[in-house]
């Protein structure tokens, strides 16, 4: 009788890390078509994450007809993506910090952006607050910290910050910040280990 051996890996929290990718215009926006030739991805490295949490649901509803009083069967509609980040706050806000890398790091390349639904058109320096922040792709890459060649990848598409809690406490040993977040799709964690 033969043996069959199968080898899994799991990951940690502390051997993932996530990037915030930007689509950004670059110059006068007023003659854009906004073809890839025109706009620039710029990756910032986020703070330590030490929670992440994201729920898909679908719209289900009962398909009900008159003279029966059972449904006759399902109806699937809207998709929604939401979830949230907790951040460890070390020495400033992951706002600020994200902030301050394209508001002061990348001010001399005049970068807009346009926001997610209203198609308005933003200077990059005019960030003010969380929910001001173009959309961005989230990128949660993991690396297996005693094996290198073994790593993960999941994306979260077109995510938008919607809610921004903190808290502290006597007994806290950190800072903590809570972001809410809504999104157009999703990519499931996929394996892109080195052979």
């Amino acid at each position: 009788m033969s043996t069959k051996t199968f080898n899994f890996d799991t990951f940690s929290g502390t051997e993932m890390k996530s990037f915030l990718n930007i689509k950004l215009l670059k110059g006068d926006s007023a003659s854009f078509d906004f073809t890839d030739s025109e706009t620039e991805l710029v990756t910032f490295e986020m703070g330590t994450v030490s929670a992440m949490a994201v729920s898909v649901t679908t719209q289900t509803k009962p398909k009900v007809v008159l003279g029966r009083s059972n449904p006759i069967g399902l109806a699937t509609g809207v998709r929604s993506i939401s979830g949230s980040l907790t951040y460890e706050v070390f020495n400033a806000s992951v706002f600020e910090e994200l902030k301050f890398y394209l508001t002061e790091q990348l001010a001399d390349k005049d970068y807009e952006y346009v926001g997610f639904e209203s198609g308005v058109v933003c200077k990059i320096t005019d960030l003010d607050n969380f929910d001001s922040l173009p959309p961005f792709d989230l990128v949660i890459t993991a690396v297996k910290e005693n094996d290198q060649r073994r790593r993960m990848k999941k994306v979260i598409k077109n995510v938008v910050l919607v809610s921004n809690a903190s808290a502290v406490g006597l007994n806290s040993l950190t800072v903590q910040e809570n972001y809410e977040f809504i999104a157009s799709d999703i990519v499931p964690f996929e394996n892109h280990s080195i052979s």
